[in-house]
């Protein structure tokens, strides 16, 4: 099995760190976004196994976001 790569999209700091220190511990390889642009650039650049959003205040709403991936 591959490098488990995930995606965590989230505008709270707080939340984006506690995630992102669970999932490391887990020893899998960790991105983050602070908004929906900088979301859709990693996503462009990596494949994720595992998208994780939760945005609740941001230019781009996580739905357009997930749509965009999609493409």
């Amino acid at each position: 099995m591959g490098e488990i790569r995930v995606l965590i999209a989230e505008d709270d700091k707080e939340i984006r760190e506690l995630l992102r220190k669970y999932l490391v511990r887990e020893l899998y390889k960790i991105d983050v976004a602070v908004d929906g642009e900088e979301a859709l650039t990693l996503f462009d650049r990596y494949k994720y196994s595992l998208i994780i959003s939760i945005f609740t205040n941001v230019s781009i709403p996580a739905p357009i976001v997930m749509e965009d991936a999609k493409r």
